[in-house]
């Protein structure tokens, strides 16, 4: 979904926070480097390529993460807004829109996402070929009614663009954070 949304906000900046990591004696880092980030394969590569202006590849031991996400925000420029790929970076922050993207189908829900429910604005549902009406059905009753998210998107494919959910995150931004929204290029 970030490569969704980094095609239609143009010059934003992007980031891929993994909690958990360990690299060395560190207790976090922050990657930038280009023969780095650019890994074919990995979820920075896949910034790069829909457009994000700078990628960071942000890794913490998870008693670190605060601590990590106060780095990621220094080293941002003035005005530079953000799209955020990781789960910890939501408990550890206070982003403007969080988008949480989730299977349709039953399947259990990992820790790190659930510790976020109530920061969730817009849920992204995936369906895949397996995934049944009634499981998609099922799963977007479930957000509505029980983790009261009321809008929520089911996709089939994160390659093709979804026109409905960019203008909903726009709506979002710009009603969270209408000088953040400015910059943007609505779908």
């Amino acid at each position: 979904m970030g490569e969704m949304l980094l095609r239609s906000l143009k010059g934003w900046a992007a980031a891929k926070v993994s909690a958990g990591h360990a690299e060395g004696e560190e207790a976090f880092g922050i990657e930038t480097r280009r023969r780095v980030i650019a890994e074919p394969g990995t979820d920075t590569a896949r910034f790069l390529e829909a457009g994000a202006r700078r990628v960071f590849w942000v890794w913490a031991r998870r008693s670190a993460v605060k601590r990590a996400v106060s780095g990621l925000m220094g080293r941002l420029r003035g005005g530079e807004n953000l799209i955020v790929e990781g789960n910890s970076f939501a408990r550890a922050a206070r982003p403007d829109v969080t988008v949480m993207v989730a299977a349709a189908g039953p399947g259990e829900m990992k820790a790190s996402a659930r510790a976020i429910l109530r920061k969730v604005d817009i849920v992204v549902l995936k369906a895949d070929r397996g995934d049944t009406a009634q499981d998609v059905a099922r799963a977007v009753k479930w957000w509505r009614d029980r983790a009261k998210v009321h809008d929520v998107f089911v996709v089939r494919s994160f390659r093709r663009g979804n026109a409905a959910f960019v203008r909903c995150v726009l709506r979002r931004l710009r009603a969270a954070a209408p000088a953040v929204a400015q910059g943007t290029r609505g779908t």
